[in-house]
């Protein structure tokens, strides 16, 4: 089941204006919708954005601006899910490390090279600005290989997930845990 896309946009531009002055950016299927389509990934059910602060300052904001948030990893605060009514919201707070910047969700962490997001760049979700990571095609192909073609579903490619899930690659979106139970593709 996908998002309603009018107030998920608004989502992230309410997003942004809490994160005003904190460097952050789209990430996952929210980044690859804006870059691939310019628009958000219709059978989406949640969105996707990093943000590089400190996790209890990202927490505190997230209230400020009305959302509900569900702390996910802590001590420190690494992965949070921010909530409106009809929009969910993955909040990944990145750890930079000497050679990269480490992701967490609730069971894994991973890391992906700093190239993609010491410097970002600029994409768009129906005509509104957003910084997704450098790189973006070299970004993108790290997490689903062949990204240039639609695909229902959460298609990272296999070395990424057996990085993240060991000797056993999830076969269906079914299969694969998430922090609500959900298939974040």
């Amino acid at each position: 089941m996908g998002m309603e896309k009018k107030g998920s946009v608004q989502t992230l531009v309410r997003i942004g204006e809490a994160f005003i002055g904190l460097k952050w950016c789209l990430t996952g299927g929210t980044c690859l919708g804006a870059v691939r389509d310019g628009t958000l990934i219709p059978w989406r059910s949640c969105l996707n954005v990093a943000c590089f602060a400190d996790g209890l300052e990202v927490k505190r904001r997230l209230l400020a601006a009305g959302f509900d948030v569900t702390v996910y990893t802590s001590d420190p605060i690494r992965f949070m899910v921010a909530q409106l009514p009809g929009a969910y919201v993955d909040v990944h707070v990145l750890e930079a490390t000497a050679d990269g910047y480490q992701f967490w969700l609730p069971r894994y962490m991973f890391k992906l090279p700093r190239r993609f997001f010491d410097c970002l760049e600029t994409a768009y979700i129906d005509g509104v600005a957003f910084n997704v990571p450098a790189f973006t095609d070299e970004y993108l192909t790290e997490l689903y290989g062949n990204w240039r073609r639609p695909w229902h579903g959460h298609n990272f490619k296999e070395p990424f997930l057996k990085y993240l899930y060991g000797p056993y690659v999830p076969k269906t979106p079914a299969s694969v845990p998430g922090p609500r139970g959900a298939w974040h593709g």
